[in-house]
């Protein structure tokens, strides 16, 4: 009888750390956010009420806390406008260029560059309009073999509270990165890595080019250092 007991309180214990475990996860998916690069004419002054626009680019994001703050995480190749502006100068054109945050439920938030890291792929928004939840940064660096899942926007697809849900296993550094068996493709740039109780691990920023499901991020490391440091 006393072992049947304990067998139970074993049994309880372990469902319940689970389901806080998959509460987590789940939450963590609200984070998620589509980036948009959008080009619109002079004399608009904003792509809101421009009707000459058209999107740029597309990818990835997440809302992040960092030092006491909400911000938005994305690749820097995602937020840059540098290429946009200058191949309109040598056209001749007249355009700015706007970035975009999408949430689940479709809403659209312009957002602001706050910093890039070009070094490591890293870029870091304000989306004053924002307000879904911001995921945390995990304490630790994955564990080799460690099961991981990602949330991301690839070639687009994307709707009202549905964003494709991948997953794969954190394989280790690779050439200064952090490698992970996930599949990934163009519109995956800037999208979150977060292990099973929802906490940042990665980003994706770049997949290869003949294997596309072999994935690199950011480091640990290089996302603490980012996240953290003036």
């Amino acid at each position: 009888m006393r072992f049947i007991l304990l067998l139970f309180a074993f049994l309880l214990t372990t469902s319940c750390s689970h389901h806080n475990n998959y509460t987590r996860f789940v939450n963590s998916r609200q984070s998620f956010v589509k980036i948009e690069m959008i080009a619109y004419k002079y004399p608009c002054e904003s792509s809101v009420d421009c009707p000459d626009t058209f999107i740029v680019a597309s990818g990835s994001g997440v809302r992040v806390m960092a030092k006491g703050k909400k911000y938005v995480l994305t690749a820097e190749h995602v937020c840059d406008t540098t290429e946009v502006t200058l191949a309109a100068l040598e056209a001749g054109a007249d355009i700015n260029v706007d970035i975009y945050a999408i949430d689940l439920e479709q809403n659209r938030h312009k957002l602001d560059t706050v910093k890039k890291e070009p070094r490591f792929d890293l870029c870091l928004l304000r989306g004053p309009t924002l307000s879904i939840p911001a995921v945390r940064l995990s304490p630790r660096r994955p564990e080799i073999g460690e099961q991981v899942y990602n949330f991301a926007s690839p070639v687009g697809i994307y709707g009202y509270n549905m964003a494709p849900i991948l997953d794969g296993y954190y394989s280790g550094p690779y050439r200064g990165h952090a490698a992970y068996t996930i599949p990934a493709i163009g519109g995956s740039s800037g999208s979150p890595i977060v292990n099973k109780g929802g906490m940042l691990v990665g980003m994706i920023h770049s997949v290869h080019n003949k294997f596309p499901y072999f994935s690199l991020s950011p480091t640990h490391e290089a996302l603490v250092y980012f996240l953290f440091t003036d």
